[in-house]
């Protein structure tokens, strides 16, 4: 049965969150772009750089999702992140917009936050 784009999104957001890059993988297209408002990243090594480099400066990572929502291929996640960065607790609003290619894969993850937080 295939997934949704819905469930990939969330499936990508789980294994975000549990700073397991081998099971965010395969949700990915090879040519999957990251975006937010710091910087734009292109292909499965740039992204596992990123996350690799995330997961060691952002600890217990936690978030709630407050609203989502699906049209085609294009999912919407509203978020409150909470994580511990430099031993400071932070909350950060968070929108992330999901782009899932006829495959099933991610090709395209954007995240929107306020810049004038310190993160």
């Amino acid at each position: 049965m295939t997934k949704s784009p819905e469930e990939i999104a969330l499936e990508a957001l789980a294994a975000i969150r549990s700073g397991d890059f081998e099971n965010l993988k395969p949700l990915l297209s090879d040519n999957i772009v990251y975006e937010d408002p710091r910087l734009v990243r292109r292909g499965l090594g740039a992204i596992k750089a990123l996350f690799e480099a995330e997961r060691q400066a952002y600890t217990d990572r936690e978030w709630d999702i407050s609203g989502l929502t699906c049209e085609g291929a294009s999912v919407v996640v509203e978020r409150v992140d909470r994580f511990t960065m430099n031993g400071e607790r932070y909350s950060l609003d968070v929108v992330a917009t999901f782009e899932v290619n006829d495959a099933g894969k991610l090709e395209s993850f954007v995240q929107s936050f306020d810049t004038a937080r310190p993160i």
